[in-house]
């Protein structure tokens, strides 16, 4: 992935705008093998040209309603490069008399066949330049690898113009999400896996080599869900499974099932980030019959402490702002917020 020492525009939160309403919008279900002129700007939609390409990532770096300088884009292209992204898959709107590009997207491919859509950002105001976004967007994914499953964009809340060309080019909101942060400080009087379980409930890590009851617990633990309910049915369950894999370093020992009676009920799952220096729980969720029974708070900090003993650094993880209940749940564990940003998604298959 691009490193995180890069801003890239299309990555925060936004507000609640609906999409632009304007004649230069790309239908979403056109797909663009060639290049497409906006008649009334004389832009045309198409794949950056090597050219162009730093003045195009340029836009992504850029700060909202900002313009990067070419220097920071071919730095971030340099980047690109050595971690294997395609640069094919950065498209735009150039103005070709000026030799210019106005607005850009990159596709990242990502495990579990998504897409990460980064964007610039343009003004709210600017309905051309949201129109020829939302035109690039949706070129970008009509000439998306075949295999791809859904397309995700996480970006800022005060990036308003981009939000409105996610929404015109039929992404929907995922949620705002919280972002939080724990100190590596040591859990005090750490749950046993082996015994304080309520009665019928147990503990232990996750098969690594079958997949069977982890995705029968998850899917459990979907069931009125408060957490981005929106992404429910829109991604097979391996896949979601592939991509938690996928973030930092997946280790094993890291993953623990949650039984009752016997029957998978729910997980915790925590990755370590040697890069960035943390480690992140990618996923913790129960399902319904158990909630309610102190099962959660007791799963975390056992979670928490066995990937503190093998990685003392800070835990990160996502939330979503809807879901009171799990934020209370970090709270309690030591988490604090130090970030904002919306989610959107889009099924491409």
């Amino acid at each position: 992935m691009i490193p995180a020492a890069y801003r890239i525009a299309g990555i925060g939160s936004l507000g609640t705008v609906g999409p632009p309403s304007t004649p230069h919008e790309t239908p979403p279900g056109r797909r663009l093998t060639r290049n497409t002129v906006l008649s009334s700007t004389h832009v045309t939609i198409s794949r950056i040209p090597t050219r162009l390409r730093a003045r195009a990532a340029a836009l992504l770096i850029s700060e909202p309603f900002g313009r990067g300088d070419e220097a920071a884009g071919r730095q971030m292209l340099e980047a690109a490069v050595r971690h294997g992204i395609d640069l094919s898959n950065l498209w735009g709107s150039v103005d070709p008399g000026a030799n210019a590009v106005r607005e850009a997207c990159l596709l990242v491919p990502g495990a579990g066949r998504t897409l990460v859509v980064f964007a610039s950002s343009p003004s709210e105001r600017d309905a051309d330049r949201i129109a020829e976004l939302a035109g690039a967007i949706n070129a970008a994914l009509a000439n998306a690898p075949a295999t791809a499953g859904l397309a995700q964009a996480i970006i800022g809340l005060d990036e308003a113009g981009a939000r409105q060309a996610l929404l015109a080019s039929s992404f929907i909101s995922a949620g705002t999400l919280q972002y939080l942060r724990r100190p590596p400080r040591p859990i005090e009087s750490p749950p046993s896996p082996d015994s304080g379980w309520p009665a019928g409930v147990s503990v232990e890590r996750v098969n690594p080599i079958d997949d069977a009851d982890l995705i029968v617990a998850l899917e459990r633990s979907y069931e009125k869900t408060l957490d981005c309910p929106e992404l429910c049915g829109l991604r097979r369950t391996r896949d979601v499974i592939a991509s938690h894999r996928a973030t930092g370093v997946w280790d094993p020992e890291l993953w623990w099932l949650l039984r009752d009676q016997g029957e998978p009920m729910g997980a915790a799952l925590f990755n370590p980030c040697p890069a960035q220096r943390h480690s992140e729980l990618v996923y913790l969720g129960i399902a319904p019959p158990v909630r309610g029974r102190g099962v959660a708070s007791r799963l975390l900090d056992l979670a928490l402490h066995h990937t503190l003993r093998k990685h003392p650094d800070p835990v990160t993880c996502a939330v979503d702002e809807r879901n009171i209940p799990a934020q209370r749940l970090y709270e309690r564990a030591g988490f604090a917020c130090f970030e904002r940003r919306a989610a959107y998604v889009r099924p491409i298959a």
